[in-house]
């Protein structure tokens, strides 16, 4: 990915195009493409951590979180 962005001849991209260049980019650098293999490491661990205190918050007895989001099924 890194090398299609600095290699792209951006004159000949439509701005749809540039857009999706360039958003595409920054979501891989953001989600940690351009960290050495410590710094993926380090990334991966604060991670796990965070998905393992995430959980469901809604206070409701079991069930009733698809009925408040909107979600009905017959």
């Amino acid at each position: 990915m890194k090398y299609v962005y600095e290699n792209c001849d951006r004159n000949q991209l439509t701005a749809e195009q540039k857009t999706l260049l360039e958003n595409t980019y920054r979501k891989f650098a953001r989600n940690g493409a351009e960290l050495g293999d410590e710094e993926k490491e380090r990334l991966r661990r604060i991670n796990r951590t965070a998905l393992s205190h995430r959980g469901c918050s809604c206070g409701g007895s079991p069930g009733t979180e698809p009925e408040r989001l909107g979600i009905y099924s017959e």
